[in-house]
């Protein structure tokens, strides 16, 4: 019972390490691991965000966690996972991502006819607010993908309607 009362972690990033300064990086030097946590990025996904990570060549996972991120970066996101051949795990746990974000993210993971499924191996949404509703469009994704193997659902509200579904 003592993590109900810890305090919560706050992460530090430099004031000389900015999105902008890694999106102008040469995208050969992105890690295998890319991991923005605390960056408070919820203002700066964009389509430059999103060309700079479709165009490297190593990440496979992006860890996302703490940026204050909600459902309009997810719309962006999902076209990231949708177009990417290389991103293999997302992490975009403590976050504002409600259920609109969750049904983004699941409409750009549910495989098209004749095409490939999406690469995403494994979708970490733990402790955002999702719902029963974003649960329930996840619940969709999980019987049509046969790349996803894990979705992280800890602490999102779901209630019973939402594990029905799952």
């Amino acid at each position: 019972m003592g993590f109900l009362w810890s305090k919560p972690v706050k992460y530090w990033v430099p004031e000389d390490r900015k999105l902008k300064d890694l999106l102008d990086e040469d995208q050969q030097r992105w890690k295998t691991a890319t991991d923005l946590t605390g960056w408070q990025i919820q203002n700066s996904l964009d389509n430059n965000f999103a060309d700079s990570v479709l165009n490297t060549v190593a990440t496979t996972e992006i860890n996302l966690s703490f940026n204050g991120l909600g459902d309009d970066e997810c719309e962006h996101l999902a076209r990231i996972v949708k177009s990417s051949k290389i991103i293999k795990r997302l992490i975009l746990e403590n976050n504002h991502i409600h259920a609109a974000g969750a049904k983004a993210l699941a409409e750009a993971l549910n495989p098209e006819k004749g095409k490939e499924d999406p690469c995403l191996e494994m979708l970490s949404l733990r402790n955002n607010s999702i719902g029963a509703e974003g649960a329930t469009a996840l619940s969709m994704v999980m019987t049509a993908n046969k790349t996803l193997k894990h979705i992280d659902l800890h602490y999102n509200n779901i209630g019973n309607k939402g594990l029905e579904a799952l």
